[in-house]
């Protein structure tokens, strides 16, 4: 996605970072969005396995992020944190082109 961004939309590096770095936070939101609209089926065992499921799905997503990264070969003045946010616990990928902390 990011060299898609900076060929085809004039971003520069951060630029095309930020964007996809909005991209991922945007679709994390929708699906905890989503996940607080499930209802209950009114069987505690369907109600435990439709949570553990949906748990599955999420931290499958994140673990392909983790994936991704690891085998990224990435310069070396970019820093590439992933970490966990307090508010909700959700993974957050952080890039820094500069190799700063923010």
């Amino acid at each position: 996605m990011i060299p898609i961004l900076q060929e085809y939309h004039g971003m520069d590096l951060q630029e095309a970072v930020d964007c996809v770095g909005e991209m991922c936070k945007m679709t994390i939101d929708a699906f905890e969005e989503n996940r607080k609209r499930i209802p209950s089926f009114g069987c505690p065992k369907l109600d435990r396995d439709v949570a553990n499921y949906v748990q599955g799905l999420q931290d499958w997503i994140f673990n392909q992020i983790e994936d991704r990264l690891a085998a990224a070969r990435v310069p070396a003045h970019v820093d590439i944190r992933f970490e966990i946010r307090d508010d909700a616990g959700i993974p957050v990928l952080r890039l820094d082109v500069n190799g700063f902390e923010k």
